[in-house]
Formats: structure tokens, sequence, C-alpha cells
């Protein structure tokens, strides 16, 4: 005697119900495999870019405030600082309108920076650097007159030979200067001719530094036979 007619209907979806499960368990067991074996890609991380060194830079000297050692000085681009230095800058204010140097180890006149007057041996530590008015005056092309920065007078010489790989510099007055090891990289491509300006430096044991005006570089020195 076979089944009514509802129990074929019912045992019929019992089965559809059956296989349906299985359908679905397999799918899921094939995603959790190919999702095990597929290869992640790596992280990629953006390389942080360092920031450009300065350098030694030709500044204009826009206003001096003698009684605070604070100077007001420009760059070429535009830029427009407030400078708070150190002792060693007495002849300062006589250079306003006109071009002095500020010699950066990193980033402009951050810690470490010096700012030099090429013409009066004098140098001092900068202390600090703000951002001021950009709408000030800019550096005028007559400022380039200054014959200190382009022509080496005052204080200024000229190299007459680069020796032992830059270790040793001879002047034209025929003096001989020692170069400190860390600064042989700069001086090792040092031309003959070049102006320079001697001011002081801040190394004991090389307290004289050698501004190359050319090449837009300072070294620290110290005479040789002296």
């Amino acid at each position: 005697m076979g089944w009514p007619q509802y129990m074929r209907r019912i045992f019929a979806s019992y089965c559809l119900w059956v296989v349906t499960l299985l359908l679905c368990g397999c799918v899921a067991e094939q995603d959790r495999s190919q999702s095990r074996t597929r290869p992640t890609r790596p992280r990629t991380r953006t390389p942080r870019v360092a920031p450009p060194l300065a350098g030694l830079e030709e500044i204009a000297v826009i206003k001096v405030f003698d009684a605070e050692n604070k100077t007001v000085i420009q760059r070429r681009n535009g830029e427009s600082y407030l400078i708070d230095y150190g002792a060693g800058l007495a002849s300062l204010r006589e250079y306003e309108n006109k071009m002095a140097l500020i010699n950066s180890p990193g980033l402009f006149a951050r810690a470490g920076s010096i700012i030099i007057l090429p013409n009066s041996n004098q140098s001092a530590r900068i202390l600090d650097a703000k951002p001021v008015d950009d709408s000030m005056t800019p550096i005028r092309p007559d400022l380039r007159e200054n014959p200190g920065i382009e022509n080496g007078n005052g204080n200024g010489l000229r190299i007459q030979k680069v020796l032992e790989r830059g270790r040793i510099i001879q002047l034209r007055d025929n003096s001989l200067w020692e170069v400190s090891p860390v600064d042989v990289v700069h001086t090792f491509n040092w031309r003959p001719t070049s102006n320079i300006v001697i001011v002081d430096g801040t190394d004991p044991a090389y307290p004289q530094r050698f501004v190359n005006q050319n090449e837009k570089e300072a070294v620290d020195v110290r005479p040789i036979g002296q």
C-alpha cells in the first residue's frame, strides 16, 4: 500500500531542503578555502621626503634692532624673518639694506644656524627665527652691488690651491689652512680663485671659518704654522 499524496509531498519537500543545506555548506567551505589561500596584498607606505637643507644663503638685512639683538631679514624668494641672534654682530647696523650671509646646517635659520657679516669678520648664532609679513619691500637688485659679496673685498681672499684632496687650503697670501675632517667633503670640490671670507667659528679645534662666496658653503679651519 503506497503513501498518501500529502505524505509524498512532505517527503519531497524535506529532501529538497536537505539538498539545499548541503549545497550551501559546500559553497561556504569553498569560499573559506579560497580566502585562506588568496595572497594578501602588502601594505605600502608613502616614504617621507626630507625637507631640503638650506646651506649657505645670501640674505638682505632690512632692519636692525640693536638694543634687542634682533633683525629683520629677507630671502630671495621674498620670505621675511625676524631673527633673534647672539653676541658677535657689533657692525650689523652698517648692513641695513645690504647683503649678509646665513649658514643653516638644516632648515633655514633653525637651531645651529649662523648669521655672518662677510666684510666685518663677525658672526653670531641664531637663537630664534620667526616668519613675518611677506608684504615688506622686496630685495632690490642694486643690493647685489655689495662688493663684499661679489668681489671678496674687506677681509676677502682668494684660493690659490686646494691640496691633499681638500684637507689643506692655500690662499693667495700663501697662508695654509687645515680643514676640519667633517668639512673636507665640501672643500674637495672647491676651485682655485674662489672668493673666501674668514670669520670666527664655533669649533674650538678649528676656531676660524672659511665662507666660500662662489660655492655658497662654509667650513671650519685652523691656520697651519702659526
